[in-house]
């Protein structure tokens, strides 16, 4: 079995367990508008809710959709906008920068929110 580092990343203006209890709705309702449900439904794959992080945090929806942009890549599976090409240095400064997810208890607000490791069901 192989383990797939796909990702959904988004910004959002509060609390990640909400986030995370309505990703897991839609997922169960069928909703064919969630970007989550057609991903578990294309490629079979379950999502490690126990693994979601925050990975940044901001006051605005701008500075929150910058983020958004900066924090997606290849493996994510949500539509994003591409940022410039003079911004890759910094995507990829933070990347090798980022630290490890843990589990503590999260209950921000105004953060970007990501799904991270969907695997293949058995």
């Amino acid at each position: 079995m192989c383990e797939l580092l796909c990702n959904n990343i988004g910004h959002i203006g509060r609390r990640l367990g909400t986030r995370v209890t309505e990703h897991k709705l839609a997922i169960h309702r069928r909703n064919p508008l969630s970007p989550i449900f057609a991903h578990t439904l294309e490629f079979d794959h379950r999502f490690n809710w126990d693994g979601t992080e925050v990975v940044a945090m901001a006051n605005t929806k701008q500075t929150r959709e910058f983020l958004e942009a900066l924090h997606s890549s290849t493996t994510s599976i949500n539509h994003h906008v591409d940022l410039d090409s003079h911004y890759e240095g910094l995507r990829a400064r933070l990347t090798d920068f980022r630290p490890q997810p843990n589990n503590s208890c999260l209950s921000l607000l105004d953060h970007v929110e990501s799904y991270c490791l969907a695997t293949p069901s058995p």
